[in-house]
C-alpha cells in the first residue's frame, strides 16, 4: 500500500494496515535503543525534553492517551492503542500538505515510580526505518519531564530524497508532541483524574 496520499486516511485503511503488520517483523536494528541512549551506526538520532509543573497521574494519563501524539495532527488504528508490549498499531498524520501513513509495535513499556511510557519501533509500512520513546520522568519538586528519543533513517525514496527536510519534519513532531502531552497534563479531562 502506499505511504503517501492527498486524503486522509479512512478507519478501515488504517484497520487494514494495524492487521497486514501484526504480522511483520521489526524493520530496523538497535532494537530498545531509543530507551538505553544507543542507537546503530547510520541512524540519526534526535531527542527533546519539556519540564512542566503537573500532577504524576495526569502526566501518566497524558502518555497513556496518545494525547502527544493527537496534538500532532495523528489519527490512530486503534484509536488508543494499548501499551502493551507487542501491540502493533496504524497511524496517519498530515505533513506539508501529504497524508503519511505508517505501522509501529510497541517494543517496550516503562512503568516506574519515577518513570512512566513507551517505546514503539517502525514496521516496514513506515516513512522511517528506527525507534522512539515517549516518556516523563517524575521530580522531586512537583514537575515533571516529558522526554522523546528516537533514532532513525530513511525507508523509501521519497524520504531519502527530502534529507535534512524530513529530520527538520521530525523535530517539529517531537515539539507537537511535548506541547500536547504537557497541554493535556495541565488540564486532564475530568474522567482521567485521581
Amino acid at each position: 500500500m502506499n505511504r503517501y496520499s492527498l486524503t486522509a486516511p479512512t478507519d478501515r485503511r488504517l484497520d487494514r494496515l494495524r492487521s497486514t503488520a501484526e504480522h511483520e517483523n521489526l524493520s530496523y536494528d538497535g532494537v530498545g535503543g531509543s530507551i538505553s541512549g544507543g542507537h546503530p551506526a547510520g541512524y540519526h538520532s534526535h531527542s527533546s525534553e519539556l519540564t512542566v509543573a503537573a500532577d504524576w497521574e495526569a502526566a501518566k494519563s497524558a502518555i497513556r492517551s496518545w494525547s502527544g501524539h493527537r496534538s500532532a495532527g495523528g489519527v490512530l488504528a486503534p484509536e488508543t492503542p494499548p501499551l502493551t508490549q507487542g501491540a502493533t498499531m496504524a497511524f496517519g498524520v498530515r505533513v506539508l500538505g501529504v497524508w503519511a501513513t505508517g505501522t509501529c509495535r510497541i517494543v517496550e513499556v516503562i512503568d516506574h515510580d519515577e518513570r512512566f511510557g513507551f517505546s514503539y519501533g517502525t514496521l516496514p509500512h513506515h516513512p522511517e526505518r528506527g525507534e522512539e520513546m515517549f516518556a516523563v520522568d517524575k521530580n522531586g519538586d512537583g514537575t515533571v519531564t516529558f522526554r522523546v528519543a528516537a533514532f532513525s533513517k530513511p525507508a523509501g525514496l521519497v524520504t531519502t530524497m527530502i534529507g535534512p527536510i524530513g529530520r527538520l519534519i521530525q523535530r517539529t513532531m517531537t515539539r507537537r508532541y511535548l506541547a500536547g502531552f504537557a497541554a493535556f497534563a495541565a488540564s486532564p479531562p475530568a474522567a482521567t483524574r485521581q
